[in-house]
Order: C-alpha cells, then sequence, then structure tokens
C-alpha cells in the first residue's frame, strides 16, 4: 500500500469511541455505508434468543426455517460490509503495485522510443503480477458484494427465491423482470416497486453499463481464459540529461482493460474494425469508478430495505417471511475434510469463549449446549 494511504487509515483511529473511530476509518478507506449499519443494526436487533431466529417470523415459518433463514441474512448482511471492505483494500493495493509497475516498466523505455527494449527483470513480472492479482480481488469482492446483497434483498423483502445461493443478476434480471402473480397483491406491487427502484439506481450511480463489464469481467477472472490487459506507453520524445551527461528518455506505462470481457478475445478482435478492444482509461480510474458506484448502489438500496423492514416489524403480517427461502431444511450433507495433517495442533473444542453478534446469534440459532433440544422438539413440526 503506498505510505500516504497508510498513513490516511491509520490517522482514524486517534478518538476514544470505537464506533466513531471505525466509521472514520471506513470513510478513510471508501466503505462507510450509514444506511447499511443502520439496516444491520435493525435487522440484528430483532434476532430473540427466546423465540429463535427473527422474533416477529414466530408465526410465517417452523422453527428450522426461521433460524436457518434469519441466520443467514445476518451474516449476509455481516458479508455485504466485509466484501465492500475487501474491495476497497484491493483497489488501493493496486494503486501501489500499478505505482511499481509502470517504475519499473518506464525504465525499459530509457534508451528512446525507437531503441530495442531489454528484456523484462523479475522485480517487473512480480509487480505486473501483483496488478493482476489485486484487480482480480477486487472484481471479485464487487461480485460478492453484490451476491450478498441479493441475499439480503430476499431476506428483507420477503422474496420468495431460497436465500443460501443468492444471485444477483439472476435476482434482477430474472426475478424482478417477471415478479409471479400468485403472490399477494401488497406483496406483489412491494416487489414490482423494488425491481423498478433497483434498476433505476444501477443505472444512476454510473455510465451505461457498468454494472454488466464488471461481472463479466470478474466471471471472465473466474471462470473463462483472461483477456489481454494491453498498456499504453507515453514517451517523452526528447531526451533528459543528466548531471552526469548522460542522455535518457522518460515514459510513462498505463494499464488498459478490456472493453468487452462477456465475449470471447477473438470475437473482440474479429469486430475491431468497428469495436474497440479497450477501455480508453487508466485501469485505476476504472476501478475507483466502480468502486463508487458499487458504494451508492449499496447505500441506496440499504436505505430502501431499511424502510421496508421497519414497516414489515411493526406490521409483521403485511408480507409474511416465504418458506421458499429455504425449500429443505433436512441437513446439507457434510464436507467430510479432516485435513492434511490431522491432529497436528493439539486443540479440543470443548469450549468456544465468544460475546457480542457471534453469542447473540448462536443464542438465537439454539445451537448452544442448553438450547440445541429445540432441534429435536422442531423436527417434529415438519
Amino acid at each position: 500500500m503506498r505510505k500516504e494511504d497508510y498513513d490516511r487509515l491509520a490517522a482514524t483511529y486517534s478518538g476514544s469511541d470505537p464506533d466513531a473511530n471505525e466509521a472514520e476509518y471506513l470513510k478513510a478507506l471508501g466503505s462507510w455505508s450509514p444506511s447499511w449499519r443502520a439496516l444491520f443494526g435493525a435487522v440484528f436487533a430483532d434476532l430473540d434468543p427466546t423465540r429463535l431466529g427473527v422474533g416477529w417470523w414466530e408465526h410465517h415459518l417452523d422453527t428450522p426455517r426461521r433460524i436457518l433463514i434469519s441466520d443467514q441474512l445476518v451474516v449476509c448482511l455481516q458479508s455485504v460490509a466485509h466484501n465492500m471492505n475487501e474491495a476497497r483494500l484491493h483497489a488501493l493495493e493496486l494503486h501501489a503495485a500499478s505505482d511499481t509497475a509502470t517504475a519499473l516498466a518506464s525504465k525499459r523505455f530509457r534508451g528512446g522510443p525507437r531503441k530495442p527494449l531489454p528484456p523484462a527483470t523479475a522485480p517487473l513480472e512480480i509487480a505486473e503480477l501483483e496488478v493482476g492479482v489485486h484487480l482480480g480481488g477486487f472484481l471479485r469482492a464487487v461480485g460478492s458484494v453484490l451476491d450478498c446483497l441479493a441475499a439480503v434483498i430476499i431476506g428483507v423483502a420477503a422474496i420468495p427465491k431460497p436465500i443460501f445461493r443468492a444471485d444477483f443478476k439472476v435476482l434482477t434480471e430474472k426475478y424482478f423482470s417477471k415478479v409471479p402473480t400468485r403472490l399477494p397483491s401488497g406483496t406483489r406491487t412491494l416487489h414490482l416497486e423494488l425491481g423498478s427502484d433497483l434498476q433505476a439506481r444501477i443505472a444512476a450511480v454510473g455510465p451505461k453499463n457498468w454494472l454488466t463489464w464488471a461481472l463479466e469481467f470478474r466471471n471472465m477472472l473466474v471462470h473463462r481464459g483472461r483477456h489481454i490487459t494491453r498498456k499504453y506507453v507515453q514517451a517523452n520524445e526528447s531526451p533528459i540529461v543528466t548531471s552526469t551527461g548522460e542522455a535518457t528518455f522518460t515514459a510513462k506505462v498505463i494499464h488498459l482493460l478490456p472493453i468487452d470481457p462477456g465475449r470471447a478475445e477473438v470475437e473482440v478482435f474479429r469486430d475491431a474494425p468497428h469495436h474497440a478492444l479497450m477501455l480508453t482509461e487508466d485501469a485505476a480510474t476504472t476501478v475507483e469508478g466502480i468502486s463508487a458506484s458499487t458504494l451508492a448502489l449499496l447505500e441506496g438500496t440499504c436505505r430502501r430495505l431499511l424502510e421496508i423492514w421497519l414497516a414489515r416489524r411493526s406490521t409483521p403480517d403485511l408480507h409474511p417471511q416465504p418458506m421458499q427461502q429455504w425449500p429443505d431444511v433436512n441437513p446439507s450433507p457434510m464436507a467430510n475434510f479432516g485435513g492434511y495433517a490431522p491432529e497436528s495442533v493439539p486443540v479440543k473444542f470443548q469450549q468456544i469463549h465468544t460475546g457480542g453478534i457471534v453469542m447473540r446469534r448462536l443464542q438465537s440459532a439454539a445451537v448452544l449446549d442448553a438450547e440445541r433440544h429445540h432441534w429435536d422438539s422442531a423436527a417434529k413440526e415438519q
């Protein structure tokens, strides 16, 4: 990370109020969303260790579903913020890696813009690899912000879709584009309005197709062969004479991202006369733009979801929580993975010492020893 970024972040933890320190830190990091914080506080406050899960869902769902859906909603709300923080950290690290790669690459052009280039060095190769690592990490984190946000939307707005494997693209492009007519009229109206609001917000917080490009780039990195990331060299045609009388040239190397990562690269090359090959802006500019758009989308969506949550809490039967959010409450298959060196660490999990958010989750999920009997009785409800 660049020193100026690290110092700016470190300076935020200077007060005596931990909550205020954290807010200032997140503002400096670029991931602060007050509406997310308010929504998390409202949902978390409704976890009920006595009634289990979200207490006011008591008459909507059987106990296992209430626990599973409630806890998934809480952890996805937490994960939205964690992934936004990771995206910002990758963005800052990308700037530092790009600065290093640019400085090292520019040395190859000091003989002049038309001289043969010397071979790349290991430090340059490593720096370029770090650029790719943090670019990929940034876009992976953005995709995770959105998929976790999809789960939050499903849970808060009582959408009859599975919450555990929520997918933002599926939710926005399939469910909201064709909200089922079988839903109660009030709930269907809510979902139609929410889908319309979401599409309008996506369009308002960034240039056309910013979200499609970001998700396609992330899918390319994860699932498909990568497109070429090109470099644009701004070379000074006039040499600079050093103090020793040596003539040298300067150059700035800029990373340019592919313009159409959702297509096969050979298709893009084929259509090159009519379709540009790359974005005509520094990769760092693209990353900061997507970061700002994602945060604005998160903030606006959480503000609307908070309104929905509070309205539902005040009138619990307004939009009953659908059981389709967790279709099968039977235990899912265990991984049965013991590691590569089992028992090489002499630890026995007999007690867990925790508190705060984790303790409230465990209590509300009836997984502590004193409450586990609720799961046995809940099984009889099925």
